[in-house]
């Protein structure tokens, strides 16, 4: 952590694979990953993929998750709840050290240069202080996201159906009837927008840092036909292999 001047506002959450072959009751098999074996750790890394905070997660500790330090403040919120919040930890710490530094930097300016507007002044002295982390369905979850929120961290990123999660409302939703590019959203009881978006397949996402408005266009490649998108390809992108389309931000 000492080596990270400036942390960045966009950080990830997720898991990784630390490659091991040898006899250990601790490591983890998971076939279709570029490294199917090996130790496995969660991660909360920057954009440019630096290691920010870690945590092995090893068989006998996912066994047992009284075992686990990171679950013994937050066993309200569960394992993977209390996972999330205990890597973010590292997020306070360096937001704190963050300001520290740009106050010392601030004042030293000062000092150098008396005819500084309060204009001027009032720029140099802000700080990121907007956080937001994009996760997969492992990690998003209702009492996790509203927990981050708390914090001032936003989060973005898919999910997966969950007891009473989303609301019925997304769940009606036939994907069958669905055309690409749809998109159906509602805001759940914690006020975080869930929405289902028809891609190659419907993928249910959510995210506290977006409106439901809110589009970018994309260079797409066209996708290899399948029973679930042959509807759409063709109509879509034609005789051509990419194609600019706005999707949802």
């Amino acid at each position: 952590m000492k080596l990270i001047y400036e942390l960045g506002s966009v950080l990830a959450i997720d898991e990784m694979m630390i490659r091991f072959r040898g006899k250990s009751n601790e490591t983890h098999r998971i076939k279709n990953k570029p490294i199917a074996e090996g130790y496995k750790f969660f991660v909360l890394a920057t954009r440019e993929g630096y290691i920010v905070n870690f945590t092995p997660d090893g068989r006998s500790a996912a066994k047992d998750v009284d075992r686990m330090d990171y679950d013994s403040t937050n066993k309200h919120l569960g394992k993977i709840g209390s996972l999330v919040l205990y890597l973010c930890d590292a997020i306070i710490l360096l937001k704190e050290q963050q300001m520290k530094r740009i106050e010392n930097t601030l004042n030293r300016r000062i000092t150098r240069r008396r005819g500084l507007s309060d204009k001027s002044i009032d720029s140099m002295s802000r700080s990121p202080d907007d956080f937001v982390i994009a996760m997969d369905n492992y990690f998003t979850r209702p009492k996790v996201i509203f927990e981050l929120r708390k914090l001032n961290i936003g989060i973005l990123g898919t999910a997966q159906y969950q007891r009473g999660w989303p609301p019925e409302v997304l769940k009606k939703v036939d994907d069958k009837k669905c055309n690409f590019n749809d998109f159906f959203w509602t805001v759940d009881e914690y006020g975080t927008l869930v929405a289902r978006w028809m891609d190659n397949g419907m993928v249910f996402c959510t995210s506290t840092v977006h409106r439901p408005d809110q589009s970018i266009e994309r260079c797409r490649r066209k996708p290899r036909k399948t029973k679930k998108n042959e509807r759409h390809v063709d109509k879509i992108w034609g005789k051509q292999g990419r194609m600019n389309i706005k999707i949802p931000k």
